[in-house]
């Protein structure tokens, strides 16, 4: 290569770098791993490229044949119901020709005849009669002149349904004799009658061909069953996936489509993944499919994939090799000088460089780190030394080149005199501590040294001791006030307590005649209860006894009224009985000649009867010529007779009613007497009633006066029983007080003797406060501003007022 192209593929390589990331231009490792992963990257994709190209080519040789192997065994299927269609057909019509007078042995035995002209996958040939539902003729003997009832085969359990069409019909499958069949049902022209060919779904499906020897062909119907399987073991079972889920591959087949898919293994196979391609069956609906395990439809293309998986490993390893024995040694150096660089930066300077034999750039680069680590060793010792404050140390002898040597030179002298500032400042706050622990409370810090942090804190130190200070110098005299008022408190307590129980002794004795009262007006309140309701009872009776006499009074005015109309009904009875007996009278006469009329009426009655009695006999003697005048006089007889009867009666009743007359009569009388009886004895009532109604009027103004006085003494009574029960409520609430008065003036007492006692704890502990104060020692100032703020005035002294503290400066 010459000079020139060195230099363009030094170009384009140094562009490359500047390209990648830092993380990967910083490591030797990592760019020397990179240029392997690109030219892994490269064989990968050359390798991948292939593989995709061959894997098209083989998906869609593999996708060709499967799918041509379903549309040939779907076509060859179709063509197999063709030809049973037909058959039924024409066996229908070669019976409608033999015409109805054939008998049924005679269809049977030409039935027989064809069934062995048949291929060996028709299992059997039936003629039903859908007029009687039997089954007239059959190959099958057991069959033949049976009911359809006894059958459970689908042309059997709706026979009808085949006549309304002149097609043949394809029936579901069913199991006959433990073999699956279908049958095929073509109707009779000219007869109510069928012809049923069954054929074997077994036999046909030996007649599969597979080009790939592990192919799987089955015939599904629309409701998922399998009709025809190559391999003859799941006839009649549901096709469907092993790991469950829906199968769309039928359904679109039924539709008329044909597919192919990779699909999971359905039933009867073993599980895995199968190219399958489906294929409608013309003229049913059926579909067939066809299954190829994935492996062996694939073959191919995994022979392929192998061979380049092999040649990619290959070229792996052979990259590997070259990492191993070129890049390894140098990776693994610059790892290791990176490693102890990353240790000393992590703070660790123990880190021991390793040793190396190299005498190229690698071994220069060891040899210049072990240099820099001896001297990164110097300066951490030297640090160390001034971190303790160990001065003396020999390492702070060595010589440290370089202005970091110089930084450390310069920053040990500036340690030594701050430590030393620091000790001495130590010492004095120190002090002033220590007095102040001892009760000193007057000495101050300095605040003038050349550290400002320790002047803040002497600051802070001294504001703090003046607080203090007026503080205890407040408390001192707070502790004598308190001493003095608790003697004070605790004399007038005692006082009080002794009132207390006084107070306390009375309201109990109090309390004790408020219940006593309190049980007398209870039984007042009773009595009173009781006579008020005495007296409302007398009341009530008074006024019922008055609505009694108003009632007599009224019933008294009532009875004189009908007394009154009594007497007046008595005279009105009187003059009509008068009346009545005059009446009676002139009846009686008037019956009189009545009775004389009817005399009369008798005496011409008989003198008739006489009379016709002798027309009658003169009318016999005149023979023919009397006929006429003897029923005349026959007539008039029997007209006398009747007469004379009737007078009879008359006279009956005349007697009868001459003697009730005399008896109404007398009886008249005899009322007449009793009337005149009863008007003296109504005018006594009358009289009487006059007397009872003046005695009543004079007994209802009594009981009036007499319901209006016990009323008003009821009212009265009501009154003061009401003031009665307002008493004994008054005299209850009394006595509660008084013994809520005594309680409280025994808890008054009991509260007292507690506030005696605490009065006297306190001021045991104002003497000893005042006996701690004592020990510390205050200014006067001090003093004097604790005593002003007795008086109202502020007590705290801002820390710049005018004091006299003891200001300590090195003990001076």
């Amino acid at each position: 290569m010459s000079d020139g192209s060195r230099g363009v593929v030094s170009r384009l390589l140094g562009t490359f770098e500047r390209l990648l990331p830092n993380v990967i231009r910083r490591r030797y490792a990592a760019k020397f791993g990179l240029v392997l992963l690109v030219i892994v990257v490269l064989i990968a994709a050359a390798g991948t490229f292939i593989h995709l190209d061959t894997k098209a080519s083989v998906e869609q040789q593999t996708e060709s044949q499967i799918r041509g192997v379903a549309d040939t065994e779907a076509r060859a299927v179709a063509e197999w119901v063709s030809k049973k269609r037909s058959t039924a057909s024409l066996l229908a019509g070669s019976l409608s020709e033999r015409g109805a007078n054939t008998t049924d042995a005679e269809n049977e035995r030409w039935l027989e005849q064809k069934l062995i002209e048949m291929p060996s996958d028709v299992r059997a040939i039936h003629y039903v009669n859908a007029d009687t539902g039997n089954v007239a003729a059959s190959t099958t003997d057991s069959l033949g002149g049976t009911g359809l009832s006894g059958h459970d085969a689908p042309w059997a359990s709706d026979a009808g349904s085949f006549l309304e069409t002149t097609d043949t019909t394809v029936t579901s499958p069913y199991s006959l004799d433990g073999e699956p069949v279908v049958a095929f049902v073509a109707p009779v022209s000219g007869q109510d009658g069928f012809v049923v060919l069954t054929a074997s779904l077994r036999e046909r499906s030996y007649q599969f061909k597979s080009p790939i020897a592990t192919g799987d062909t089955k015939v599904v119907d629309a409701e998922g069953t399998i009709l025809m399987d190559s391999r003859n073991q799941n006839l009649l079972d549901a096709y469907e996936p092993l790991g469950g889920g829906n199968v769309t591959a039928i359904e679109s087949g039924l539709h008329g489509n044909a597919g192919y898919h990779v699909v999971g293994a359905r039933t009867g196979m073993e599980s895995g993944e199968y190219a399958m391609a489906y294929s409608p069956v013309v003229g049913t609906d059926w579909v067939l499919t066809y299954h190829v395990p994935k492996e062996r439809a694939f073959a191919l293309q995994s022979q392929v994939t192998t061979n380049l998986e092999l040649l990619v490993g290959l070229a792996l390893a052979a990259l590997l090799l070259v990492g191993a024995t070129l890049g390894r040694g140098t990776a693994k150096s610059l790892s290791t000088i990176a490693a102890s660089a990353d240790a000393i930066a992590g703070g660790d300077l123990d880190v021991d460089v390793p040793e190396t034999h190299r005498i190229d750039e690698m071994g220069r680069l060891y040899d210049s780190f072990d240099s820099m680590s001896d001297y990164l060793d110097t300066v951490a010792g030297q640090t160390e030394a001034l971190a303790e404050k160990d001065f003396d140390d020999p390492v702070l002898d060595e010589e440290v080149p370089g202005t970091f040597g110089e930084s450390l030179s310069r920053t040990q002298t500036e340690l030594e005199g701050l430590i030393t500032e620091l000790e001495r400042k130590a010492e004095e706050f120190g002090d002033v501590m220590a007095s102040a622990a001892e009760g000193d409370l007057t000495r101050r810090m300095a605040v003038d040294g050349d550290n400002e942090s320790m002047n803040g804190v002497a600051r802070s130190f001294n504001e703090m001791m003046v607080e203090l200070e007026a503080t205890i110098a407040e408390v001192s005299q707070f502790a004598e006030t308190v001493a003095a008022a608790s003697e004070e408190v605790t004399a007038s307590a005692q006082e009080i307590e002794r009132a207390s129980q006084e107070v306390s002794e009375s309201t109990q004795l109090m309390a004790e005649g408020a219940d006593e009262q309190q049980q007398h007006l209870e039984q007042t309140a009773t009595e009173t209860s009781n006579l008020s309701a005495t007296i409302e009872e007398v009341a009530s009776s008074a006024s019922e006894l008055s609505e009694t006499a108003e009632n007599t009074e009224a019933a008294s005015d009532e009875g004189r009224e009908a007394a009154e109309t009594a007497l007046d009904t008595m005279s009105e009875i009187e003059r009509q009985t008068v009346e009545t007996v005059e009446h009676i009278e002139d009846l009686e006469d008037d019956m009189s000649r009545i009775g004389d009329i009817v005399e009369l009426i008798s005496s011409i009655a008989e003198q008739t009867n006489i009379l016709a009695l002798n027309a009658n006999i003169e009318a016999a003697r005149a023979g023919e010529a009397g006929e006429g005048f003897a029923v005349v006089a026959e007539e008039v007889k029997s007209l006398a007779e009747e007469t004379q009867e009737s007078a009879q009666e008359i006279e009956e009743t005349i007697d009868t009613v001459q003697e009730k007359s005399a008896d109404a009569l007398e009886e008249v009388h005899g009322a007449r007497e009793a009337v005149d009886e009863g008007v003296e004895a109504v005018e006594h009532a009358h009289s009487s009633l006059d007397d009872i109604v003046t005695n009543v009027e004079e007994t209802t103004e009594g009981v009036a006066e007499i319901s209006r006085t016990t009323d008003e003494q009821a009212a009265s009574t009501e009154e003061v029983a009401s003031m009665m029960d307002r008493v004994t409520d008054l005299s209850n609430e009394a006595a509660d007080r008084a013994q809520n008065v005594a309680a409280a003036a025994e808890e008054q007492s009991s509260s007292l003797s507690e506030v005696s006692d605490g009065t006297e704890e306190l001021a045991s502990q104002s003497e000893r406060l005042m006996s701690l104060v004592a020990q510390f020692t205050v200014g006067s100032d001090a003093a004097t501003g604790a005593a002003a703020g007795d008086d109202g005035s502020p007590s705290p002294t801002p820390p710049d007022a005018d004091r006299t503290p003891t200001v300590t400066d090195g003990g001076e």
